[in-house]
């Protein structure tokens, strides 16, 4: 062949296997060529018929003539080298590996060939320290590393083998398919392995249908043999595996599932639902409140939940601890953590559990950002009760000696000449609205009603609904609260009374009974006495027995009942005892015994006064956050998500500012990665009250606060912090059932991780071949004109010297 391109200056013709070649004609059939060389052959032979020449010289004349005359023939039809061999299109075996955030996810596998398995790729990753033999969740590989390390092996087995007559194609992605390369032999595997092994899973979704028609789209053209899927098959988003498993069927291309991840649920914590007050006061007992939801719990596990002060995103001074343990049948455990903080100010807490041996993962185990603010606590309380009670001795002294709280107290049934006691002096009840907005929260006792002037009741009724005052009403045997039903105060009750001229319920013995707490009642920092729950719910069973109580017709529709009688009933109903109500924008109270004294009697004092220094901070408490936050920013939720929409408002509580606010404020929102801004419109059209809200495209912790100097008063900044969605770790089992599916669907088979050896019996070989013929002009060569020269002028030479010339 190399003589022929010499030869006939013919292009280089590469060397394969099976190659033929042959001389064909490009004009004109080849029995046309052939008689036509026949007639010439003939034509010269007759012409030298006659010559006088020898016989041999004959001969040589009529060869060399017939030979011109046969080759001009030969080259007026255009001969060409045709050269044929026969060309293999390899098949491709598409490899995809899951690149989804649940492929982050560090299994604790408990299978003992698994274990064992695991072990190996933790040290040949470099996971874990020289001689490690841990469990913990921080070394153990990803299931990632687990899919990358089965296909380095692979290199020896399997996939080694299919590389020599197959193409592979190595894909990762969780959404769509990224194709990260192409081997076209086994020498090219490594270099492609380690393309995968610089790539991390990030997708916050999985959509395996998608992936699988992204690689059936990518590969078009080519013939797929079989898709080789290296995922724990849960799909997030997408319409599923049905489309793309019919596409795989109609192409007869076979579907290989390599299952990564666990079937059982694995040991996984995590915390939900994290809650904080908004307001406390200083020294007040502030209870986080969380959930803890766990699975493939198989024992007794002892779990701590911790709360710190959050420094920047550090843990700072530990606030609180709590230890639980989980059981299979209580994987579900509420937790609540109980701290005091005595300075006043902004305090961000991060809550988080204690790293556990043997957990999946910690990536829900911390929630950051849980922002508290601590009031200071000054009080300033007005006391009125009708005459000197046993309740009315011991609360008096208790708020004279109580820090936190200036208290006038104005005993109606005193001589003219009786100094009133307590840390502000007062000689008779407020007659302005400048004398009452003194205090920040009145309590009566057993007082007539007529002793308050029309003009009195109205500046109470005021002082709550406007000025967001705190009313109290402490039940007596004369008039609390059954003589105000039908008053102007009445609006104030929480509770409807029973009338006192002709009352309906029969008047309560004097048995003793002990409080019982509703729900609300021991949430409330009333009967937190101890930082200890169990504690408090000790001390609350041991409370020293109750003697007389108010009976009540019923609540009003505002109310909330913290504590009720154990065996009497109003309407079918546990009776009210202390119960918790609003009016305007004030908080108001009933209680219907005045009995505690005896805690002070029988218990000291303790119990007593943190009783009612809580019970004076709950009524100042609406009254404080209006003082203290004139102008407040809230959010629907401070720990979104990406893709949530977040929701803001901002009311303007003093109805002094309303006048001044803008028709529109602007939010800016500031991160580690850039800022943005939203605008706030107000609801209705009223400018008490704006709104708006944004969509969380961003990760990281944000500073929310308005923008500009066009506010009347000062606003709180708050935090919001975008995490990735949990959709991703929701379920973290491989999902067998559809992996199996797929498989069984397109004539593939679920193949085990550590069972691969095989796989490439398995796999079918799709290469097709095919014959490609390449044809190169014979007649236009140089040589082709050099032959017919040198015959001529052999002709010529034998004719001249045989004297025909």
């Amino acid at each position: 062949m190399r003589v022929l391109e010499f030869l006939f200056s013919l292009h280089h013709v590469p060397p394969h296997r099976h190659m033929t070649w042959h001389v064909g004609l490009a004009d004109g059939p080849p029995w046309l060529a052939a008689l036509l060389i026949l007639l010439v052959i003939g034509l010269a032979a007759w012409s030298y018929r006659r010559q006088t020449v020898t016989r041999a010289q004959r001969i040589v004349l009529i060869v060399l003539r017939a030979t011109v005359l046969a080759l001009v023939v030969l080259l007026f039809f255009q001969p060409r080298l045709v050269v044929s061999h026969a060309v293999k299109t390899r098949s491709v075996v598409a490899v995809w590996v899951d690149g989804s955030l649940s492929m982050s996810l560090r299994d604790p596998y408990r299978r003992p060939a698994m274990q064992k398995y695991i072990r190996q790729v933790r040290w040949r990753t470099g996971s874990a320290g020289k001689g490690s033999r841990t469990a913990d969740a921080a070394r153990r590989p990803t299931r990632f590393d687990v899919a990358c390390n089965l296909l380095n092996a692979a290199r020896k087995t399997w996939l080694g083998q299919l590389a020599k007559t197959q193409d592979i194609a190595l894909f990762t992605g969780g959404v769509h398919a990224k194709m990260l390369g192409l081997a076209h032999g086994a020498k090219q595997l490594p270099a492609l392995l380690q393309t995968l092994r610089s790539q991390k899973p990030g997708s916050m979704s999985t959509n395996v249908g998608g992936v699988l028609q992204g690689i059936m789209g990518q590969l078009q053209g080519r013939p797929i043999s079989a898709v080789v899927l290296l995922t724990d098959g849960r799909s997030t988003v997408g319409q599923g595996l049905r489309a793309a498993t019919a596409a795989a069927r109609r192409n007869a291309i076979a579907l290989y599932p390599i299952p990564v991840g666990q079937v059982t649920a694995p040991f996984n914590i995590a915390l939900r639902h994290v809650q904080a007050p908004q307001n406390a006061f200083a020294k007040d007992p502030i209870t986080v409140r969380a959930d803890i939801a766990a699975a493939g719990v198989r024992g007794p596990t002892p779990v701590s939940v911790q709360a710190y002060v959050d420094r920047h995103g550090k843990t700072g001074r530990m606030l609180a601890s709590q230890r639980v343990l989980l059981t299979p049948h209580h994987a579900n455990v509420p937790v609540r953590m109980m701290f005091r903080k005595k300075t006043p100010g902004r305090l961000r807490m991060l809550v988080r559990i204690k790293p556990v041996p043997g957990e999946l993962t910690r990536r829900n185990n911390t929630v950051r950002g849980i922002d508290t603010t601590i009031l200071k606590a000054r009080i300033r309380l007005l006391y009125v009760d009708g005459y000197p009670r046993w309740e009315y001795r011991y609360l008096k002294n208790e708020y004279v000696r109580e820090k936190t709280v200036l208290v006038s107290c104005l005993l109606l049934s005193a001589d003219n000449g009786f100094a009133q006691e307590g840390s502000l002096p007062i000689r008779r009840f407020p007659d302005t609205q400048k004398e009452l907005d003194r205090y920040d929260v009145v309590l009566i006792g057993d007082v007539d009603p007529n002793f308050f002037s029309a003009k009195q009741d109205r500046l109470l009724l005021k002082f709550v609904g406007d000025k967001g005052g705190g009313f109290g009403m402490i039940a007596g045997p004369l008039f609390t609260p059954n003589a105000y039903g039908n008053t102007p105060l009445a609006p104030l009750l929480p509770v409807i009374p029973d009338s006192q001229t002709n009352p309906v319920l029969p008047p309560a013995p004097d048995a003793p009974y002990r409080l019982q707490l509703t729900a609300a009642g021991w949430q409330s920092n009333l009967f937190k006495f101890f930082n200890s729950a169990k504690k408090n719910a000790w001390q609350v069973a041991h409370l020293p027995p109750m003697y007389w109580y108010k009976p009540v017709l019923g609540l009003k529709p505002s109310a909330t009942v913290l504590a009720q009688h154990p065996t009497a009933t109003v309407n079918g109903r546990p009776m009210p005892l202390l119960v918790i109500g609003h009016y305007g924008a004030g908080t108001t109270m009933y209680s219907g015994y005045c009995d505690t004294w005896r805690w002070r009697y029988y218990r000291g004092e303790p119990l007593y006064e943190s009783y009612w220094t809580q019970m004076a901070r709950l009524l100042y408490r609406q009254r404080a956050i209006g003082r203290s936050r004139r102008i407040y920013l809230t959010a629907d939720q401070t720990h979104a998500t990406l893709g949530q929409v977040v929701h803001f408002v901002l009311r303007v509580q003093d109805r002094r500012l309303r006048q001044a606010m803008p028709p529109r404020v602007l939010l800016r929102l500031t991160g580690r990665t850039g800022s943005s801004t939203l605008t706030l419109l107000p609801v209705g059209g009223h400018r008490h009250e704006y709104e708006g809200a944004m969509l969380a495209n961003r990760l990281g912790n944000f500073t929310v606060k308005p923008v500009g100097a066009a506010l009347p008063a000062a606003v709180t900044s708050m935090h919001l912090s975008v995490g990735l969605p949990n959709r991703e770790f929701a379920n973290p089992t491989v999902d067998m059932a559809a992996l199996r599916r797929v498989a069984d669907a397109t004539s593939g088979k679920v193949v085990e991780p550590l069972q691969t050896a095989g796989l490439s019996k398995l796999l079918p070989d799709r290469s097709v071949e095919a014959i490609v013929a390449s044809s190169q002009g014979l007649w236009d060569k140089p040589i082709a004109l050099f032959v017919l020269v040198i015959l001529l002028a052999a002709e010529w030479i034998i004719r001249k010297s045989a004297s025909l010339i």
